[in-house]
């Protein structure tokens, strides 16, 4: 069975190397064209490609051109790939989300600032309404308290167990599957503002946007990168994005429910640090905890 590979980032790159190691014979690769890292610096073709080249397969970044094939697999593509494709060939893609729920560009994202605790991985068969098509294999997926790195990782296993086990590549498999059955949700694509910590919400919900593991907030108008973080319940005096004192001393975010008590932080234009070293350096009124530059100006709250 001759297969195409459409797929360009690193999520992409380890079911390219299954499809390696499969019984089919991998004809091609279609990926994004490589892109430009800074105005210095030379144009970088992404995981995908480099790891096509490494493996001898041809690599493509139009669709016009693709060599005759028997079956697609879809991973993380990034792009919509045209009607009269998908209605030509036979396509898989594999989705990190129990379909309906959590279509779209950021399933595992959104999952986490939910606060779900399971998702999944499921297998369909592509048709042209958005990851609408019928399922053709789907396994649940623990992510409980997990950062976006290891979820990831945890839901690319089980992507690769149902693409090396789901008999995609038996004839006659990708005219089945099921019709999709439930509400659909949308996972939209994650922006700046899903990133920002907000002292005006839960320190549950803070720690939800620190395990996408960019999130950020500002103490004195300086951005800082929270690494790791827990929810504290208690709820010392002080204003809203104030630095306070927990009760156990641990030094955290007065959030409007708990506090926030960062692990390690990485402040614009240093390295990652402790958060307590940091919070020790600080002095009033630099010690603002705040969402957004010039939002508050609250001095830090001592106990």
């Amino acid at each position: 069975m001759r297969a195409v590979f459409f797929g360009t980032g690193e999520v992409s790159e380890p079911f390219l190397e299954l499809l390696g190691e499969l019984d089919v014979e991998l004809v091609a690769v279609v990926t994004k064209p490589p892109k430009r890292r800074s105005r210095q610096g030379g144009l970088e073709p992404s995981a995908v490609e480099r790891r096509a080249l490494s493996m001898g397969v041809p690599v493509g970044y139009a669709l016009d051109d693709l060599p005759s094939f028997d079956v697609g697999v879809v991973v993380a593509y990034g792009k919509i790939l045209p009607a009269e494709l998908v209605e030509a060939k036979p396509l898989v893609n594999v989705h990190f989300s129990l379909l309906p729920h959590l279509r779209g560009a950021a399933p595992i994202e959104r999952a986490i600032l939910a606060g779900e605790e399971e998702t999944g991985v499921t297998l369909i068969r592509i048709v042209a309404e958005m990851d609408a098509g019928p399922v053709l294999a789907s396994r649940p997926v623990s992510i409980a308290g997990m950062p976006l790195s290891e979820a990831r990782r945890v839901l690319i296993d089980a992507g690769l167990e149902l693409l090396r086990g789901g008999g995609v590549f038996t004839p006659g498999f990708l005219a089945g599957g099921a019709e999709q059955s439930g509400v659909p949700t949308i996972a939209a694509k994650i922006g700046a503002e899903d990133l920002r910590i907000r002292p005006a919400e839960s320190a549950e919900m803070a720690v939800r946007r620190v395990r996408l593991e960019r999130a950020y907030l500002y103490f004195g108008g300086r951005r800082v990168v929270v690494v790791g973080a827990q929810a504290d319940g208690s709820n010392p005096p002080g204003p809203l994005g104030a630095l306070v004192r927990t009760a156990s001393g641990s030094f955290g975010v007065k959030m409007a429910k708990g506090v926030l008590v960062p692990e390690r932080v990485r402040p614009e234009g240093s390295r990652e640090m402790d958060f307590a070293a940091f919070a020790r350096g600080l002095r009033p009124p630099a010690g603002t905890a705040s969402a957004v530059p010039g939002e508050g100006g609250v001095r830090a709250v001592e106990q």
